[in-house]
Formats: C-alpha cells, sequence, structure tokens
C-alpha cells in the first residue's frame, strides 16, 4: 500500500482500483471525488495496518443481554465495544476485492449508484434522522455494503485460498460476525445491498447467516417469497423452517377457552413427566424444527435444539422480531412450551442427557441455560386459542393422571433400571415358579399315596 500517498498542490495519487485516472483532486466538491477522497484517507490512515493486523480477529465476550456488535459495526452508528481499526482495513480489503471482481473501480461503482445511494438517503433522513451529506452515506454504503456483499460471496463460492482469509479461520469469527449482521440497530438500508447485488443475494445471505441459527441450517425454499425484503434478520426467520407449523394440525377447535388456558398452565416439568413414565425421544433435523410429538406409547419426540456462539442472542432477536411483525407465534409458543419443561437446572441436565439440548455456547451450564429460558418466559405472550402445542398438553396432563403410569414407572426406575435387574428379577421369578410346581407336585404325589391307602 505504500507510494500512494503523494500529494501535489490540488491532487493526490490513489491506487488504480479506486480510481483507473490514478489521482483525485482534493479541492473538488463534486460527490463521487468526495467519496473517492474519504476512501483514499482511509488507505492512507490504514495502510501499516495491512501486513500487520490482516491476520488479527478479537472476538469480545457476549452475553444474550448484549445489543451492541462485538465484532463489526454497520451503518450509521459507531461502537464503542468493537475493536473498528481491525475491522476497517478489512472492509477496505474487502471493497479492493469487490471491485477487482466486478472488473471496476471504486470511482465507476460509485458513479453507477450514486441516485440510488441518494434516493435511499433522502428516505432513510425520513425515517431515522439521517444528518450526514450525501457523499458521507455514500461512502458508508460502499464500504459497509461491499465488505457484506463480499463476505457473503465468499462463503457461497468458498473460492480457493480462501482458508487465508482470517475472518473464515475460525467458526468462533463466523458466528460472531453472523450474530453482528441481524442486529436490529447494526444494519444499512436493505436496498443498498440490493443495488449492489441483485443475483441469488437471498441465498448467498442465508447461506452465511446459517452459522448464527439453531442446528445452523436454514430452509431455502422460503427465499423466493418477495417479503424476505426487509432486512438481515427477515431472511433467517423465513428460513427457521416454520411451514411445518402452518398446516393447523397443532390446534383442537373442540376444546374451550378456559380448558385450553388450563392445559398450557399444568404442563409438568421434564423430570416430573418422567416420574410418570414419559419417555424423551430426540428427532435429529437438519433445520430448526419445532414439531414437537407425544406418541401413544407414551414417548414425547422433540427436536433436537443446537445451541452454538451467538446463538442464544439471535433466539432474542428473532423472538422480537416475530413478536412485532408476525400473526403467527411459533418461535414464541415453541419458547413456552420449553420452558414449561424447563423449570430447574435438573430439568435442563435430563434434556442434555436426552441429547435433546445440545449446548456449545456462552452459557457455561445447566443453570445458565435455565436463567436464560426464564428470562425469556417474561417477555413470552400466549395465546390458547393459538397455541401450536394444546393437542401435546392434552395427551400429556391425560397421561399423567394415570396412576397406573406413576406405579411402573417407579418400577422400571427403582428394580428395572438396569439389564442385569430384569435378568435377577426373571431368574427369581423362574425359581419362584419352578418351587411352586415342585410343592404342587409332592402335594398332589402325597395325596395320591394317601388315597392309595
Amino acid at each position: 500500500m505504500a507510494g500512494i500517498t503523494e500529494i501535489t498542490e490540488q491532487r493526490v495519487s490513489i491506487p488504480l482500483w479506486v480510481s483507473a485516472k490514478g489521482e483525485i483532486d482534493i479541492n473538488s466538491t463534486d460527490p463521487v471525488n468526495r467519496v473517492l477522497c474519504q476512501i483514499q484517507k482511509r488507505i492512507v490512515r490504514y495502510s501499516d495496518w495491512f501486513g500487520e493486523c490482516w491476520g488479527q480477529i478479537y472476538v469480545n465476550t457476549v452475553s444474550p443481554n448484549d445489543h451492541k456488535p462485538i465484532l463489526v459495526s454497520i451503518g450509521p452508528n459507531h461502537w464503542d465495544t468493537i475493536k473498528p481499526d481491525i475491522m476497517e482495513v478489512h472492509k477496505l480489503k474487502y471493497l479492493k476485492d469487490y471491485v477487482e471482481r466486478k472488473k471496476i473501480d471504486v470511482e465507476q461503482l460509485v458513479w453507477n449508484n450514486l441516485q440510488g445511494f441518494k434516493q435511499i438517503a433522502f428516505l432513510d433522513r425520513e425515517l431515522k434522522g439521517w444528518r450526514d451529506r450525501d457523499d458521507v452515506f455514500v461512502e458508508m454504503c460502499i464500504l459497509d455494503g461491499c465488505f457484506i456483499i463480499e463476505l457473503f460471496m465468499k462463503n457461497y463460492t468458498q473460492r480457493e485460498g480462501l482458508l487465508n482469509d482470517p475472518l473464515f479461520k475460525s467458526g468462533w469469527v463466523l458466528n460472531a460476525l453472523s450474530r453482528d449482521l441481524i442486529l436490529p440497530n447494526n444494519q444499512l438500508p436493505f436496498e443498498v445491498l440490493d443495488i449492489l447485488c441483485k443475483r441469488d443475494f437471498k441465498l448467498m445471505a442465508s447461506r452465511f447467516l446459517e452459522y448464527i441459527v439453531p442446528n445452523q441450517k436454514l430452509n431455502h425454499t422460503s427465499l423466493h417469497l418477495e417479503h424476505v425484503k426487509t432486512n438481515l434478520l427477515s431472511i433467517v426467520y423465513d428460513g427457521l423452517n416454520w411451514p411445518g407449523m402452518s398446516s393447523g394440525h397443532y390446534y383442537n377447535s373442540n376444546i374451550d377457552g378456559d380448558d385450553k388456558w388450563n392445559m398450557v398452565k399444568s404442563v409438568k416439568s421434564a423430570t416430573e413427566l418422567e416420574e410418570f413414565g414419559v419417555e424423551f425421544k430426540m428427532i435429529k433435523t437438519p433445520n430448526f424444527n419445532i414439531d414437537i410429538n407425544f406418541t401413544k406409547k407414551g414417548v414425547l419426540e422433540i427436536p433436537r435444539l443446537r445451541i452454538r456462539y451467538g446463538t442464544p442472542y439471535s433466539i432474542k432477536v428473532l423472538l422480537a422480531y416475530e413478536q412485532s411483525r408476525h400473526q403467527y407465534k411459533y418461535l414464541n409458543n415453541y419458547l413456552w412450551f420449553m420452558n414449561s419443561l424447563v423449570k430447574s437446572p435438573r430439568d435442563v441436565r435430563l434434556l442434555r442427557h436426552k441429547k435433546i439440548i445440545d449446548n456449545l455456547s456462552e452459557l457455561p451450564d445447566d443453570a445458565a441455560i435455565h436463567k436464560f429460558l426464564k428470562d425469556l418466559y417474561a417477555s413470552l405472550m400466549i395465546s390458547p386459542a393459538n397455541f401450536n402445542y394444546i393437542q401435546v398438553c392434552k395427551d400429556l396432563n391425560s397421561h399423567c393422571k394415570h396412576r397406573r403410569n406413576s406405579w411402573v414407572a417407579k418400577l422400571k426406575r427403582d428394580y428395572f433400571n438396569s439389564p442385569w435387574a430384569f435378568v435377577s428379577f426373571f431368574a427369581a421369578s423362574l425359581l419362584l415358579i419352578l418351587t411352586v410346581v415342585q410343592t404342587v407336585f409332592s402335594v398332589a404325589s402325597y395325596y395320591e399315596g394317601y388315597k392309595r391307602d
């Protein structure tokens, strides 16, 4: 990056990927020229960082209650929780990669999209009170927008040499980036990303953002929907496999409203259900799935919930998004039902042992998972009339009303808790039967002898 800061009275030398002219007029008031000057200042400022810090990525510690980015700041907000210089270097690197891939320079990129960006800036001022000049807004769109597009593109195409990119060397970094990119206050206007990348953008975005969601897999079939176009968070939410719940077969219209509410409230915890003979079975699915089923054999089938670094916060953000924009409360209902099962850390431990909860996140133990769920519980809004698990609750409550199920479960737990216990019981039963048979034959033979005498 050396040799690019030669200054004459009015003109400055710049890299050819910024402008094919190789120089800019530092006194020009032209908006395109202003943008190029600001990018050039960044290049000069960070020129000494490229070799030294290109490979250094720091991920701050995170808790589910943090509402600020931990690695990258996007949009007009400037955060004090990250080390911006390091990510600014990456933004410049990715801007260079973007224009070289497009076979243009930054000047052409700005010229081609200036009117579109200015229109977005006008609308954004009306909505969010943006006060900076148009060229400042355009510079932000170019740097942050190209960074996001190139990040998604690199991940989607898996280009050769990708492992040499520090952003792709660590799963922790990818999770942290995904988490930051769905923060509500860490966003670019979605129209900016649409301008910079029209081809397969939703698919590329969903592929990258899979790092942050439970089970790390999104349903890409929903991405053709036109309404999935408000922000990156909407792409994540609409890819979380909700269609399986939309058929309505979880509702039971034959149950009165008061009865529904009582059924929802009276569901026992996981450890209590186990005492009543309920067996727990983990269902392995590639997508985040909320289809929970209670079989006639007394088995509660629950899809596996994989919790990874950043997932707890993404659940909070997705829940808030659903509650503010969606009529159907799929995630809300799922979290309510899971809260019904998890009333103590012991319940979390049981579900972990059954592999239903798979935790490798910043939540360190069962108590932390329990607290996280209980903190969410305070914001949940339940409507028994539209609760997806009414039939499951009804079946569980009916199962627990039969004392026989409790007795059988206690017998299994106390006397048949191992294969050897069953063998011992079988042997003892067989010995008892043989003893009885021997006694019967002895009595019979004695009686026959007595009759002959």
